[in-house]
């Protein structure tokens, strides 16, 4: 046993009423050891950011309805304090210093008018002595977090990073102060995985060279093992196994856990139907055999050759994306981004479709692209026969019912001075003559994920929904 540099006792965080009570947290208690890596897991929703943010006394007290506990803190050359406890004032010089955070969207955690090499001063102006954050020092982190080109990258702007060289902005941001204590908040879950593997390196190799402590919170067990050296399964904001990563993964106690280790996608077979965690959230603890029936190879061909007997619904052919990188003196396009570059490909009825690739190979541009978000130079879009590429605007916006996309960031794409009700009623009201008089879903949707990008066909039968996967 080292050192305990963080313990925290029967924290309890409830927002609402007695009429609709949430207990985000509810009676939870770990402790951090110096040089620990602690990974907290769960399902969206168990609570897991709401106990980094508790730690970091970021929550609105205004929502709460109920905050107890205690979550003392144990600095390195400083008494014990209750963090629960300490003024405002006093808690500004606690974060940065001695505990920081990464937090999972950087997009919306970062100034967008502000330059990236700005804000990173910012933090080293609050946490270092005056006169020592200079411009050399922002490059020296700039250079720490391996990104490219730091010069180019200290005068961009959010919006002109990639989100993984976003998410190294928000490390250097947070390592700049040298904490104790880093709380990483899902830093890689809207990643591709060759970025999201550097980015554990990246954490790793820093916890090495400042000897930082680490609560990193995630939903992927994968990743979790990739770090943790503890690990703390958070279930409906209670903590219902904590232990060493190998006993938690090899040897799971709770229904839970076993549920979160059975759920993971086998690789080499595709099942029928991919289990839930409500499959094994069971009384006796033994899920249907049902659950794990696959498709045969021999199947799964057999479907594809009746699929493909239909002419295809989508037609892409030698589709063209490019961008202005530089103009001349004139204002004349120099230099080109060719984000998507003679691309040609054919989707049928109830067909799913994978895009996979590294972050900027033009995944998500080629999907904008088909449904009409971002003009494509030249190529052939063709939706049941119409050539959508020649429709304007105005003449585009009937097939809008039918061509959908789900984006990869709800923070960005979800209007925050709206209800729920609101967002989902607006495209309803706006289909509503066409979707009443078809009675149907929309007949090609766009996922953006950060493993792969699929295309999803919604066919109609017998007046009900029915989804085709493959």
């Amino acid at each position: 046993m080292g050192k305990v540099l963080l313990k925290v006792n029967n924290l309890s965080i409830h927002f609402g009423s007695q009429d609709r009570l949430v207990k985000a947290a509810d009676q939870v208690s770990f402790v951090l050891e110096e040089g620990q890596t602690l990974g907290i897991l769960g399902e969206s929703g168990s609570g897991k950011s709401v106990t980094g943010l508790s730690i970091m006394q970021l929550l609105q007290e205004e929502q709460l309805s109920l905050k107890s506990g205690q979550i003392l803190w144990n600095g390195l050359e400083e008494e014990q304090m209750d963090l629960m406890q300490l003024s405002s004032k006093k808690m500004e010089g606690v974060r940065g210093q001695k505990i920081a955070m990464i937090f999972q969207d950087p997009m919306s955690s970062l100034n967008p008018v502000m330059k990236c090499g700005d804000q990173l001063l910012e933090v080293l102006q609050r946490t270092k002595a005056p006169g020592e954050a200079k411009k050399s020092l922002v490059m020296e982190w700039l250079e720490k977090v391996q990104l490219p080109d730091p010069d180019r990258i200290y005068h961009s702007y959010p919006h002109q990073l990639s989100g993984g060289q976003l998410q190294r902005i928000m490390i250097a941001m947070a390592m700049a102060g040298e904490p104790q204590l880093l709380i990483a908040d899902e830093p890689t879950t809207a990643l591709d995985v060759t970025i999201q593997k550097s980015i554990l390196q990246l954490v790793n190799d820093l916890k090495s060279s400042f000897h930082t402590s680490i609560i990193f919170i995630s939903h992927d067990l994968g990743v979790i093992n990739e770090v943790a050296d503890v690990a703390a399964v958070m279930y409906r904001g209670k903590i219902v196994e904590y232990g060493t990563l190998s006993q938690i993964m090899t040897d799971p106690a709770h229904p839970y856990t076993k549920a979160l280790l059975a759920c993971r996608p086998p690789v080499g077979k595709k099942l029928k139907r991919l289990p839930v965690l409500d499959d094994f959230m069971i009384e006796d603890g033994t899920p249907s055999t049902a659950l794990f029936d696959s498709w045969t190879q021999e199947e799964i061909d057999d479907r594809l050759t009746r699929l493909k007997e239909k002419p295809p619904l989508l037609e892409v052919k030698d589709i063209n994306t490019w961008f202005v990188a530089k103009k001349d003196f004139w204002g004349r396009p120099k230099e080109w981004v060719k984000a998507v570059n003679g691309v040609s490909l054919k989707i049928y009825p109830g067909e799913t479709v994978g895009l996979v690739g590294e972050s900027g190979c033009g995944k998500t541009t080629l999907g904008r692209s088909i449904l009409g978000l971002e003009r494509a130079a030249r190529g052939r879009v063709s939706y049941r026969g119409v050539e959508l590429l020649e429709l304007s605007e105005r003449a585009f916006r009937p097939y809008r019912k039918d061509l959908q996309i789900v984006f990869q960031n709800p923070f960005a794409s979800l209007n925050p001075r709206m209800s729920v009700g609101q967002m989902l009623m607006e495209p309803i009201g706006e289909h509503e003559a066409a979707c009443a008089r078809e009675n149907q879903f929309p007949l090609f949707s766009f996922f953006e994920h950060r493993s792969c990008v699929t295309g999803v066909l919604w066919v109609q039968k017998e007046n009900s929904h029915h989804r085709t996967d493959d």
